[in-house]
This record gives structure tokens, sequence and C-alpha cells, in this order.
């Protein structure tokens, strides 16, 4: 157990430990990132350097094929900075907001956070909002890990809707990630061709909430109790859950919901 404690540990601190390294030591460039215009492409897992002056601001371009996670490193040398996140059809409202704060154990300001997005394009805002503070030298480093889901959703198009379920076949593993409060559902089409008895298998692969499966019929109407004779179907990480659904011939709605107040869980659901 100590083993394990001091890994996690450790895995934490080593980034931290290398961005602060080209906070300190490396000489700080002018980044010309002033605007969402001239925003810098960042590539993941690069470490980006520059310098914060009064009042300014820097902006950083991203892009997610699927959703996922972004996971941001920032540091900076004698002040505390910002760092947003905003969506590119959306500059007003912030999707994230974390600010560095000071550590005795480095001698410097750091920030780390974990945000889940949905795919698209992005931008990180640093920012000194400091007055006539000067934030001086910053580094960030942004990496990425996909959902892997199966069918991409941007904020713009998501499958949360009887009208833009996705359709569900027998034999597929079909993978998605459900973001609390921004995409708390995926809803996922199945045409049964005759009546007959369904398996499903659920399961979170990712995340630290849980995932609630229902089925409803063509008319909007929950029959989970009815076809399954289970009221509550319930995946938490690293379970399975089975269930069996006796449908009649016609159109039917599965859907997977973040059923818990955490940011996001990654979930796989296959019919059999």
């Amino acid at each position: 157990m100590k083993k394990r404690t001091m890994t996690n540990i450790i895995t934490k601190i080593i980034p931290i430990l290398i961005i602060a390294m080209f906070v300190l030591i490396i000489p700080q460039k002018k980044v010309n990132a002033d605007t969402i215009y001239d925003a810098k492409n960042a590539s993941w897992g690069n470490v980006y350097r520059g310098y914060l002056g009064t009042e300014s601001t820097k902006f950083y371009k991203i892009t997610l094929p699927k959703s996922g996670l972004v996971n941001i490193s920032f540091s900076t040398s004698s002040r505390p900075a910002d760092v947003d996140i905003f969506y590119a059809k959306d500059m007003k409202n912030s999707l994230n907001y974390m600010r560095t704060e000071y550590s005795n154990n480095y001698g410097f300001y750091t920030a780390q956070e974990t945000v889940p997005l949905l795919a698209g394009t992005y931008y990180v805002r640093v920012a000194n909002w400091n007055g006539w503070y000067d934030s001086g030298n910053y580094a960030i480093k942004l990496t990425y890990a996909s959902s892997k889901e199966t069918y991409k959703e941007t904020p713009g198009t998501r499958n949360d809707y009887f009208s833009t379920a996705k359709p569900m076949t027998k034999g597929k593993n079909y993978r998605g990630m459900n973001l609390y409060g921004r995409d708390t559902q995926d809803m996922y089409k199945i045409s049964s061709k005759r009546k007959g008895t369904y398996k499903f298998t659920g399961k979170v692969n990712k995340g630290s909430g849980e995932t609630v499966f229902f089925i409803f019929n063509k008319n909007g109407q929950d029959v989970t109790s009815k076809v399954t004779g289970q009221r509550w179907i319930s995946a938490k990480r690293g379970c399975s859950v089975n269930f069996s659904a006796k449908l009649n011939k016609g159109t039917y709605y599965l859907k997977a919901v973040n059923y818990s107040s955490k940011n996001y869980c990654f979930y796989s659901i296959k019919m059999k």
C-alpha cells in the first residue's frame, strides 16, 4: 500500500518538476499570441514558455479529435496567474478556471488540473490580472487522453435526444463520455426486427462518476422496468453490469446517463 501511495505522489510531482525546470532555468522569450487571432497552436506534450507582463494575456489553440481529458500543468515564477478554457464558438463563457498558488515545497507558483472536454477547437488563455504586479516567466504543458468515443460529440452536436440518437447494432461495443452539467447523457437507437431477448453489458472504464442505463420505447416512455425487470441498472468504475431486455418488434432507445455530481465517465455498452 505504501509503494502504491508513493508511486501516485511521484506521478503527480514529476510533471510539476518538469515545468518548474523550464520556468526557473531556461530564459523566457516573448510569445506573440496576445489574441485568439494570433493564438499559438499547441501540440500535446510540449512545454510552452513565455513572459507575462502587466495585464497581459496569451492564447493557445487546441483541437480534440474526440471527447476526452485535457491535463494542464502550469507554473509561474514570481506571481500568480490564471488559466481559462473557452470553446472556440463561445469566448464569453469559461469552461474551466484555475490560478497558480505558491508552493513552499517548490518555491514558485503552480497549478495542475484535468479538464473533460467534448471534441472540437478550444482556446486556452493564460492571463495576468494582478494590476501593476508582474507575473514574470511562465510555462504551460497540455496533454490529451481520448475517450475513444464511437460517435463524435461536440458542444454543438450531441447525441443527447431521441432525434439525435445514434444506431446501436448487435455485437458492437460502443464507447462514450458523459460530462456532468454539460453532456450528461447519450442516446442510442435500437431497431428490433422481431420479438426477442437482447442482452447488454455496460461498463465504466474511467472517471469518478456512475453511468445508469435506461430503455425507452418510440413514444418516449421509460420501459426499463417493464422489459428488464430492473428499475435501476447502474455501472460504476471498473465494474461491468449485465442485463437483458425483452423487446417487441419496433424502435427502442437506450440512454446512458452520468448519474452523479462527478466530472465525467468513460463508459462502454454492448448489445448481444
